[in-house]
């Protein structure tokens, strides 16, 4: 019974650095933020430079993303937030504060934490339920909402 049970935790010892999550580089917080600042400004040639695992998308792929969005001109560069989720890092910036279920999103995937592997659309609704799901969430800055809350004793 003993060896078993030690056999066990040894295994479980030697498991448990595979079942943890890859540390997330802060240079992919500051890289989506830049990238969603270009991709709303139409500045989609900067957008090839980024750190991607395998080929970076090409301009006229972002130009083609880009119509998936209403906002334009303008993203905010204050927060992102990058969640553990399906064995990859996501890294989300709301392209303005994300104080509705509808801000849309830039959502960029990486599987090592270093580099970029996927991308997609999103809106802050999809982010807030998998970050709910997600063991593993951090944040550029933390958003703290402008209005303050009033709660009664």
């Amino acid at each position: 019974m003993k060896k078993t049970l030690c056999g066990m935790l040894i295994l479980l010892l030697l498991l448990s650095p595979a079942l943890a999550a890859p540390q997330l580089s802060d240079s992919l917080f500051v890289a989506a933020k830049q990238a969603a600042q270009c991709l709303m400004t139409g500045d989609y040639d900067r957008l090839t430079t980024l750190p991607f695992s395998g080929d970076a998308p090409d301009a006229d792929e972002w130009a083609s993303f880009a119509a998936n969005y209403r906002t334009d001109s303008y993203a905010q560069q204050d927060y992102a937030v990058g969640y553990w989720l399906n064995e990859s890092w996501r890294v989300a910036v709301p392209l303005r504060d994300p104080d509705s279920p509808d801000v849309e999103v830039l959502l960029l995937n990486s599987d090592d934490g270093y580099s970029f592997s996927g991308y997609r659309y999103a809106d802050w609704s999809q982010v807030a339920q998998e970050c709910a799901a997600s063991e593993h969430v951090v944040w550029s800055a933390e958003y703290v909402p402008a209005a303050p809350q009033v709660f009664a004793d």
